[in-house]
């Protein structure tokens, strides 16, 4: 916890003064996949409900980011996008 007290000093924010918009910013950027998950942990009968959840929540982080352009993109094709950027940088 501490370094991203840090961080958040070092970026101009007050966290102090500013609690509990931070936690909300926290809370609304790691939402809970499933309840089931933090008691249970991973189970056959939940991994596929987890899983799926997961990468919802990556790909409405993703749109916020603005990489759902066009609209058809979903999380796959935005790792794939990078990967493939990445590997023409290599080149």
């Amino acid at each position: 916890g501490q370094w991203v007290m840090d961080y958040l000093v070092d970026s101009g924010y007050s966290p102090h003064l500013s609690s509990l918009l931070i936690k909300q910013a926290i809370m609304s950027a790691f939402p809970v996949l499933s309840p089931d998950i933090a008691e249970e942990g991973y189970t056959p009968e939940n991994i596929e409900r987890s899983l799926l959840q997961l990468e919802k929540v990556y790909t409405n982080l993703s749109e916020l980011e603005g990489f759902d352009e066009p609209k058809n993109m979903t999380l796959v094709k935005v790792l794939n996008n990078a990967r493939s950027a990445i590997y023409q940088q290599t080149i």
